[in-house]
């Protein structure tokens, strides 16, 4: 083999070494999915803020004030508010909203759903979310920063899966308990405000199935308290195979190399 032939053939072989390297490094994906543990005519949620980060997110500390993304999240199941603060300030690796497929974007009962996020070469990655319980007045599941569930350590994929509780419930402190004015309640009136601290329901006293159990939905049907779960969902965190990707890095290689052999011709 010549010189020519020679530096074409090396040109080519790191060129394709090096796309396969960087898809490698930089394609790792991760599929969250979303499942409602209810029983039918149970609890309902809305659609999950979803964020992955380097563990420096923080929605909400207990016993603070809720911030204007968690009051959106709590009291309208509207997730845009704190998804353009995260976008405004960079907190996040990857941020996106999982809503369930089949009817209404609210997981009702049974239903699932899930998404696949894009988190790049990370050494270390955290995972939080946030969700309102239907048809509450501000009631939500969410995780703040000493909770956020680690998913990468040192480079080392952590597959999880944990349940959310009904104990896990919170109060977002911006409306009195009362069902009314409740963005998911067809029951209407007025939404009375409140300012109190973030809390667990459970630590103020108050049950959820007392609370919410006799409540109609827009969905059609009337949550029956004895069909609320202790558990209200789960969230399922894997990886989707890389292997998927090669054939397109392989194809890469080949035509650099056909190409180099066509230059020497």
């Amino acid at each position: 083999m010549n010189l020519l032939k020679k530096r074409a053939a090396t040109t080519a072989g790191a060129i394709g070494i090096g796309l396969l390297t960087a898809s490698a490094a930089n394609a790792l994906t991760l599929k969250v999915e979303i499942e409602n543990l209810q029983n039918p005519n149970g609890l309902s949620l809305t659609p999950f803020l979803s964020v992955f980060h380097d563990g420096g997110y923080d929605l909400f500390d207990v016993g603070g004030s809720a911030s204007a993304g968690l009051e959106a999240i709590a009291e309208e199941g509207n997730t845009s508010v704190e998804t353009a603060q995260i976008n405004n300030d960079g907190s996040a690796v990857a941020v996106n909203t999982i809503a369930s497929p089949d009817g209404p974007p609210v997981f009702l009962p049974g239903q699932s759903a899930s998404l696949r996020f894009d988190v790049g070469d990370v050494v270390n990655l955290f995972f939080s979310y946030a969700s309102m319980v239907i048809p509450s007045n501000d009631l939500f599941v969410g995780n703040s920063n000493p909770t956020a569930r680690q998913v990468i350590t040192d480079g080392v994929f952590n597959a999880l899966t944990f349940d959310i509780g009904i104990d896990r419930i919170y109060d977002g402190g911006t409306e009195e308990n009362n069902n009314l004015g409740a963005a998911f309640n067809p029951n209407g009136g007025t939404a009375t405000d409140t300012d109190n601290p973030i809390a667990l329901l459970s630590a103020l006293g108050q049950d959820v199935t007392t609370l919410l159990g006799g409540q109609p939905t827009l969905a059609g049907f009337v949550v029956d308290g004895g069909a609320i779960n202790p558990e209200l969902a789960r969230i399922s965190i894997s990886v989707v195979p890389v292997p998927a990707a090669l054939p397109l890095g392989l194809s890469a290689f080949a035509l650099l190399g056909l190409v180099a052999r066509r230059r020497i011709a």
